[in-house]
């Protein structure tokens, strides 16, 4: 499920091609003109004013490793992820999308996907871990999706020679169309404070009975299901869900997928590669056999 979002921003391209891109010293990049940041919001708001009515800003500005082009992070009010934009060094032309043709595509691609693992295993997040896991998949969901449930329904059917070669890793990512799974994000949260289980217990309650629960009965449900845990302490999870400590750990995954630009329930990562949608428990099948058959990264330690 998509959040409102000026998506049009990611897809359109100034400059067509950029042909190379130069390694130079720091030093030998002209300094950035003073009002660059309000000159490029001015040019953005004026081009994306047909489109919605968000105003953008510009959040920060870096340069490019190695070269004289900066990398622009731009919020549009009223949208949950922030676009990512390229300046050229003489600040004339805007693109989406840098291609260096002085790095291998494939020795890029992995690289990328090696970094984009390690951000996703930064933090400790609930796992249903398999013996050998030559497959980490990242999970990023909403407790009250109805796409995540169904997920849900297709990863616990999967083949067990897959399930035993596959670590599937939980992201929170509420949306806030859903009225109910925020909180449904902190209770489940902070039970994984507990043990992994008490997070799976409350996190598959809450995804099976999602027609049946309310903003208003979501600590009730939560209680439920922990009380008929032995090891589980109710009481310590609603002091931590209804506190700033459940909303950091949630506000701690949407972090993650805001630096992603994750804005849609589920969305699957496998190796540090971003996936396609699946739509079947037969795409989600073969898109793991697909990994296992030899086409995977390296796993890195902290996803074993």
């Amino acid at each position: 499920m998509r959040l409102p979002l000026a998506r049009t921003l990611a897809t359109w391209t100034l400059a067509t091609l950029l042909c190379s891109v130069t390694l130079v010293a720091a030093e030998e990049c002209a300094p950035l003109s003073p009002g660059l940041s309000a000159h490029v919001a001015q040019y953005l708001a004026k081009r994306i004013k047909s489109q919605s009515g968000g105003v953008p800003s510009v959040v920060s500005v870096s340069r490019v490793p190695g070269t004289c082009y900066q990398k622009l992070t731009i919020q549009v009010s009223g949208t949950s992820s922030p676009m990512i934009l390229y300046l050229s060094p003489d600040e004339r032309f805007l693109t989406s999308t840098l291609y260096d043709l002085a790095t291998d595509p494939e020795e890029e691609a992995a690289r990328v996907a090696a970094d984009v693992q390690r951000l996703l295993l930064r933090d400790e997040s609930p796992q249903l871990k398999s013996p050998n896991p030559r497959v980490v998949l990242v999970e990023f969901g909403d407790l009250e999706c109805p796409y995540c449930k169904r997920f849900a329904e297709w990863y616990s059917s999967l083949p067990a020679e897959v399930l035993s070669e596959t670590t599937l890793v939980f992201k929170h990512l509420p949306l806030p169309v859903h009225p109910w799974a925020q909180l449904a994000a902190q209770y489940s949260a902070c039970a994984s404070r507990q043990s992994t289980e008490a997070f799976w217990q409350v996190a598959h309650y809450f995804l099976e009975h999602q027609d049946e629960i309310t903003p208003a009965s979501v600590g009730a449900t939560a209680d439920l299901v922990l009380s008929k845990m032995p090891n589980a302490n109710a009481k310590e999870v609603a002091s931590c869900a209804t506190t700033e400590m459940g909303s950091g750990l949630v506000a701690r995954d949407t972090a993650v997928a805001m630096e992603l630009a994750v804005n849609r329930t589920p969305t699957l990562f496998v190796n540090g590669h971003r996936a396609p949608s699946v739509h079947s428990k037969d795409d989600l099948r073969l898109l793991l056999e697909h990994e296992l058959q030899g086409h995977t990264a390296n796993v890195p330690a902290a996803a074993k």
